[in-house]
């Protein structure tokens, strides 16, 4: 009859929940980024050069504002990176704070007001307030 080693197994020590939080968070993760996070934000940036009256400051955007601006996209801004950096600018809380405001005007890309908000917009707006 032969003898088989017998396996122990080795214990952690036990840590505090902060260290263990903080040990967690000076190990790197092996998680990928967000495949374009880095390239909505330099359409961002490109948005904020090219358009400061409109994307340096939170004002409700004209209805199809984002055709008019994929139109004058550069070469070097990808048409998903400006439909990402666009929804991200719409779906922040401070953007549709000011949709929800009361007498909100939207604005085409020279910051000129071109009419109100609907009811109907600022209520979809106050709505997803209220979801985050």
């Amino acid at each position: 009859m032969s003898t088989r080693p017998i396996l122990t197994l080795k214990k952690r020590p036990v840590q505090a929940p902060a260290q263990a939080a903080a040990a967690r968070s000076t190990t790197p993760t092996p998680s990928a980024p967000e495949p374009d996070s880095e390239p909505a934000v330099a359409a961002l940036a490109w948005l904020r050069a090219a358009y400061p009256a409109v994307f340096t400051t939170v004002r409700p955007l004209a209805i199809g504002l984002g055709r008019a601006v994929a139109a004058a996209r550069p070469a070097n801004v990808a048409a998903g990176a400006l439909k990402a950096a666009l929804a991200d600018w719409t779906r922040r809380p401070e953007y549709l704070k000011a949709l929800a405001a009361p007498g909100a005007q939207r604005v085409d890309l020279a910051g000129n007001p071109i009419g109100l908000v609907t009811d109907e917009d600022r209520a979809h707006a106050a709505g997803l307030l209220v979801e985050l």
